[in-house]
Formats: C-alpha cells, structure tokens, sequence
C-alpha cells in the first residue's frame, strides 16, 4: 500500500505521538519498539487502498479472519460485512463506534489519528483501526476514492 507525502516526525512530535499512545489498548504491544523505531506521518491517498489494508483484529464476534477469508488479520473493507453477519457477537460495541465515527468525518475538527505499524514492508493498523473503518465506509458509500488519510506510520 503506498503511502504518499512521508515525512520523519520531529522529536517532539515523536514525544508527542507516543504520549498519546499510551492512552490505548496497543501501547504495550508498541512499547518495546519505541527504542530503535522511526516514526513518521504520510497520506494514504485512496479510500481502495485504505480498505486493503489489515487491521489488528484476528478474531471479531466470534469470527475469525483465518476461518474467513484464510488471513491472519481482517482488512478494513472486510469488518462491516463481518460485524453484520448474523452470527457475530460484537455488534454492539464495534459497529455501534464505527457508526458514531461516520457521523463525525464530516466535520473538519474532527481529528482522525490512525497509526500503522510497519515491518519488513508490512502495514498493519496498531491503533485507530475503528477510525479507519469509518472513514473507509464514509468515502466508499460516498463514491469518492481520491481522498487523503493522515497516518502516523511506527517502523520498526
């Protein structure tokens, strides 16, 4: 997946990123890669792109991603199909979160901050994976695929 207008944060924007990622539910997956790792910011500058993209989740409601689709991880164009099935016990807390992100992309305050994980040229979302499936659904239903997606990009 291309990721378009990279730029190595500063020092404090590094500071800054990884304060606030000690807030969610990845940092202790991310802490021991801080060390040695680059952190940067870039676009990913196509809602297809965006919704090949693999997300954290392996297991969502019951549903596994391996079972699913024979992938260790759910790409983002996959989770709202998933959520929706009859047989999925996570509706509540994803869809409903998913959902209430989608009411808020259209307003320009609203920060959408989405962190991938890059490792020997894989990208996987480590944070905002919620973020990214609402923005993804948003700009898809809307038929726009030439957007721009902020990312911070972790490589390690």
């Amino acid at each position: 997946m291309p990721i378009k207008q990279r730029e190595s944060c500063s020092l404090e924007e590094r500071g800054s990123h990884i304060k606030y990622l000690t807030k969610t539910p990845v940092y202790d997956f991310l802490k021991p890669h801080f060390k040695n790792c680059v952190i940067s910011t870039g676009k990913i500058e196509s809602c297809n792109n965006v919704g090949k993209t693999k997300t954290i989740w392996h297991d969502l409601g019951g549903i596994l991603s391996e079972r699913e689709y024979g992938t260790s991880t759910f790409l983002v164009e996959q989770v709202i199909p998933v959520l929706k099935k009859p047989q999925c016990n996570d509706k509540n807390e994803n869809l409903k979160k998913i959902k209430e992100y989608i009411q808020f992309i259209p307003d320009p305050n609203f920060e959408i901050k989405i962190t991938l994980l890059e490792n020997n040229n894989q990208i996987l979302i480590c944070d905002g994976n919620k973020r990214a499936v609402a923005w993804y659904e948003h700009f898809s239903k809307c038929g726009i695929n030439n957007v721009n997606l902020p990312v911070y990009i972790i490589t390690i």
